[in-house]
């Protein structure tokens, strides 16, 4: 009789033992992601040619293996490699076949997307070319400028350096070739001379021929002085507090902005300044108050971050979450940038992305974006998930979205020619540009830009736009550059190419 009571509880012991000792750990199954970075397709080597390879894996990257025409020539330990190889026994100017595999702890192995190079004994002697198409000479500049080169060589561009007054001030080596040239601390209606250095592969250069342009005159710059009346630094605060402060200026005070632990929560428009705090919302412990106050000029001044101490608020909401880009159902390609917003009546303390249901990323910081290289994905359906978390362990979602990879094989960029105006004509009034654009596979979209800032898109054949020419002083030079998309993301350029225009 005891021993029929006892069996039942002893089973069931038993089982629960078992399930808790018998759960596996899951298999890592993703391959690295496997990137050439150098050379680049189309490039033309010669002699001894550093080929530099990088891998990404949610696990630990072993080993990098490069090969030339599917034979493999060298190998290296480790996520990153620079293999330094002597070109000079494969045929010469013929087309050679670059790719790169990676392999992690795991076993599992991945391939980058095949690199087509020219092997050439021949030396390169012809120097680049480069202009600076933006912004133009005369200009009158401010704030952040978008200093943008036009830079050709007979084989690779590899990189571009721009000037400020004679001093070097940044290098790119990816197209296309600009610099954000700030001006906020240079002195109203100064003369600055711009220029750009190019150099090809072989060390050959060229300047552009140099620009001056004039900071334009802003006029007041004196900031706000501000002053926290109430609550004191340091005090302890519970439910809602008013927070008041008194701005004054030498013209007069435009807006005020409040931040809370540096996220902005409220601002006030009209004296007398301040706004309601609701200290419920956050929990228990110190918090930051920062404020800045604005002029009509722009000028900022500022209370530096001031702590108090919140009583007994404890945090029970969770983050809310909203996919800006790319929009839900959007075809990819390439590298997409997925930029997320994240808010929370505390703060977002990290964001986390999910691919297929694997995390890829997690971001602790704003902005919350994670660049997704489709290329090691196969193409058709895949699926995006988003979690952000706050300070207190609450987590808000984006729900799973999906979206199309397309087919990357198509790497052949989309041809470009302008039919109309002719370039260096005379034009005026709106004038009907008109562009043919193909493509081995299809043309997704043309874009249009003048004097290097963007101007429109067009998705629908015949390619082009009405320039309306009247905004712009008569007698004056302007640029017209486009850029056509395929759908595999490939991108054909021309221009930039110049007209005056006579009003």
């Amino acid at each position: 009789m005891i021993l029929r009571f006892f069996l039942p509880v002893l089973v069931f012991l038993l089982v629960i033992l078992q399930v808790q000792c018998s759960i596996p750990e899951v298999d890592d199954i993703d391959p690295p992601v496997v990137t050439i970075l150098y050379p680049y397709s189309g490039s033309i080597i010669s002699g001894n040619t550093n080929f530099l390879v990088e891998s990404t894996d949610d696990d630990k990257v072993e080993k990098i293996w490069l090969y030339i025409d599917d034979q493999m020539v060298a190998s290296q330990n480790g996520r990153e490699a620079t293999f330094q190889i002597d070109v000079s026994p494969y045929a010469d100017d013929q087309v050679h076949l670059i790719q790169a595999a990676a392999q992690d702890k795991s076993s599992n192995r991945g391939f980058s997307a095949q690199v087509l190079v020219t092997i050439s004994d021949s030396q390169d002697l012809v120097p680049p070319t480069i202009s600076i198409v933006n912004p133009l000479a005369g200009q009158q500049v401010q704030d952040t400028v978008k200093v943008l080169a036009s830079a050709d060589d007979d084989r690779v561009v590899q990189n571009v350096a721009f000037f400020v007054n004679g001093d070097s001030v940044f290098n790119d080596n990816i197209y296309p070739y600009e610099y954000d040239w700030i001006t906020t601390n240079l002195a109203d209606s100064t003369s600055h001379s711009i220029f750009a250095k190019a150099f090809d592969q072989a060390g050959n250069w060229a300047l552009s021929i140099p620009i001056t342009v004039t900071v334009f005159p802003r006029g007041d710059r004196t900031p706000p002085v501000l002053t926290l009346l109430h609550p004191a630094a340091g005090t302890v605060l519970s439910g809602i507090v008013d927070v008041n402060i008194d701005a004054s200026d030498n013209i007069g005070v435009t807006l005020i902005e409040f931040y809370v632990n540096g996220e902005l929560v409220d601002n006030d428009s009209i004296a007398p300044w301040g706004f309601a705090w609701n200290t419920s919302t956050l929990p228990i412990g110190t918090h930051s108050l920062y404020v800045k106050g604005f002029d009509a000029a722009g000028n900022v001044g500022t209370i530096p971050s001031t702590t108090f101490t919140i009583a007994d608020n404890p945090d029970v909401t969770a983050p809310i979450l909203t996919l800006l880009f790319p929009a839900a159902g959007s075809q990819l390609t390439g590298n997409v940038d997925i930029v997320v917003d994240a808010i929370d009546d505390v703060g977002v303390t990290q964001v986390e992305f999910y691919i297929d249901g694997n995390l890829v990323s997690t971001n602790p910081s704003a902005p919350w974006e994670y660049t997704w290289n489709t290329t090691g994905y196969s193409s058709g359906t895949h699926v995006l998930f988003v979690k952000g978390y706050d300070a207190a362990g609450n987590i808000g979602t984006i729900p799973s979205t999906d979206f199309e990879i397309l087919d990357q094989s198509d790497t052949t960029p989309p041809t470009l020619t302008l039919l109309y105006p002719a370039a260096g004509s005379t034009i005026q009034g709106i004038v009907n540009v008109v562009v043919d654009a193909t493509d081995n596979v299809g043309v997704d979209s043309v874009q249009f830009f003048i004097d290097g800032i963007f101007e429109t898109t067009d998705s629908t054949e015949p390619w082009g736009f009405g320039w309306n020419t009247a905004p712009f002083d008569s007698g004056t030079v302007h640029t017209l550059y486009m850029k056509g998309f395929d759908p595999s993301g490939n991108v054909g350029t021309a221009g930039p190419t110049s007209f005056t225009i006579i009003n």
